[in-house]
């Protein structure tokens, strides 16, 4: 089961991932096309690999998950899913 992150600070818990059309799925939560970062945690994260540069707001609960998210934040909507999940 993923979990959503909204940048503006809302959760969506509990959302199954499709079997069919699953990218498709993951690219209309953030809003494009999608990277996926790990958690620390060990999870991953899917993220807009063009968020940044589309100038989406900063996704603070994305971000202190993020492994490396001290350093860099995670910008727009944000997936959280066991690696299991994603094949």
């Amino acid at each position: 089961m993923a979990i959503i992150l909204r940048s503006n600070g809302e959760i969506e818990k509990a959302v199954k991932l499709p079997k069919k059309g699953a990218l498709e799925f993951l690219q209309k939560i953030v809003d494009g096309y999608i990277e996926i970062v790990s958690t620390k945690d060990k999870k991953l994260l899917i993220i807009n690999e063009d968020g940044k540069r589309k100038g989406l707001q900063v996704n603070k609960k994305a971000t202190k998950l993020y492994i490396y998210g001290s350093e860099d934040p995670i910008i727009g909507d944000a997936i959280v899913v066991e690696t299991n999940e994603l094949e």
